[in-house]
């Protein structure tokens, strides 16, 4: 008799999510929705022993024009209905967990989802957590199935096919998994090193890349992924790399690179604040007054407001913890126009901006860093908060305040710098 079955779509997990979300705001909580995961351990079981002289599938030879028969004695996707049998168990799960738990779980092949609130429990737990307990009582238990724990997750962030994913009732975050990140960026590494791609080279690099812009970069990976697509169907021809590919496998590297990103901010009365972001969202931030002794240092002028907004960059890259910069990509956003004409510069007709920008890029030099400066309006800056002492952004994301203000003294000679940073001087 012919049995139909389906997965619980990606459509049905978010229908769900924000179902509770809905729910949870009109009973007046405001809680948002997130997703869990777990994986089975041998879901779809080889056939056993005595089911072995049932394994033939029957193939057609076109060549003896003919059909033949073959025993496949090692194990076969779907053979002798295994799949099936796995559907109606997983079903029956569903079935029992939903029903007499009254929780929201899905299923795709052997990966369980299942909705929760970001609620702490009153004893203590995160409610992700306490549903996890629940379904590993329920299969582990009472029916003697195993779950993987490597594979098993709950919020903020859950393994998904080589991803991080954070899945809230309004969207996804896809991040692509540590391992699976380091690897695809030495193979693009090598690749640019030896300035030769072949065909099949292309073909693989292609199907990864690809697999990435499903999730991640859409449109604008696909369209930079178009020189590799001509080389993995170039039939023959010279393998070495092209400037466009070049440029394309350059730009996946660096965005495989997680950046910290920087945010600082000043107002014209010497309040100041930065923000560090680091690559898994862990955020730090800093906020307070350029000191007098600093101030001092400056030239007499109608505003300072320039060179506040310099010494708020400055201070962004001076004063996190330097275990959070040192040696990385750092991408710094400063919303003066003025400012951020001396930083690119690394100078300024005004001796006071022009040490201070000098100083920027001595400690940024030192501890190693790919740094990279862009504008952002003021609106769009996360520091503007912490440099008005408007702390909503920065307590929803559960942000870090430091405290050690690190305010480069710019007026420092550079044997001093040299003593004190260790760096060395270049004899020209």
């Amino acid at each position: 008799m012919p049995q139909t079955f389906r997965y619980d779509t990606h459509d049905h997990m978010f229908e769900s999510l924000q179902h509770l979300a809905e729910v949870s705001r009109e009973a007046g909580l405001e809680l948002d929705a997130c997703m869990g995961k777990t994986d089975f351990r041998s879901a779809l079981l080889p056939p056993a022993q005595e089911h072995l002289w049932m394994c033939w599938s029957l193939l057609f030879n076109p060549e003896a024009e003919r059909y033949q028969a073959a025993a496949l004695f090692s194990y076969t996707f779907g053979n002798l209905g295994t799949v099936a049998g796995w559907f109606r168990t997983a079903g029956a799960l569903q079935q029992i967990v939903t029903t007499i738990f009254l929780l929201a779980v899905f299923f795709y092949v052997d990966d369980v989802f299942w909705a929760a609130t970001r609620v702490i429990l009153p004893n203590g737990r995160h409610q992700a957590q306490w549903i996890a307990e629940v379904f590993n009582e329920v299969v582990c238990a009472m029916f003697s199935w195993e779950l993987d724990p490597g594979k098993s997750a709950v919020p903020p962030q859950i393994p998904l096919l080589g991803f991080e994913v954070a899945v809230q009732s309004w969207t996804a975050h896809w991040r692509l998994g540590e391992a699976k990140r380091r690897q695809w960026c030495r193979e693009i590494q090598e690749i640019l090193q030896a300035v030769r791609l072949s065909p099949g080279g292309a073909s693989k690099l292609c199907g990864k890349l690809n697999f990435l812009n499903s999730k991640m970069f859409n449109r604008l990976g696909r369209a930079l992924l178009r020189p590799l697509i001509w080389r993995q169907c170039q039939a023959r021809g010279p393998a070495t790399i092209t400037k466009r590919m070049q440029r394309a496998l350059q730009w996946f590297l660096e965005v495989g690179i997680p950046a910290v990103l920087l945010y600082s901010d000043a107002e014209g009365n010497g309040r100041v604040g930065a923000v560090a972001i680091a690559d898994r969202g862990a955020a730090e931030f800093l906020r307070g007054r350029v000191p007098k002794s600093i101030r001092r240092q400056l030239l007499g002028r109608a505003t300072n407001a320039v060179a506040f907004e310099l010494l708020a960059a400055a201070v962004a890259v001076c004063s996190p913890c330097p275990d959070t910069l040192r040696e990385r990509r750092v991408v710094h956003f400063v919303d003066n126009t003025a400012a951020l004409a001396c930083i690119v510069r690394g100078f300024s007709l005004k001796r006071d901006l022009a040490a201070i920008a000098g100083r920027l890029w001595f400690e940024a030099a030192v501890m190693g860093m790919d740094y990279q400066v862009h504008y952002v309006p003021s609106k769009a800056s996360i520091a503007d908060g912490p440099s008005r002492d408007d702390l909503d952004i920065l307590r929803g994301m559960e942000a870090t305040e430091r405290d050690n203000w690190n305010f480069p003294d710019f007026s420092e000679g550079l044997d001093s710098w040299l003593q004190r940073t260790g760096a060395h001087r270049l004899a020209l």
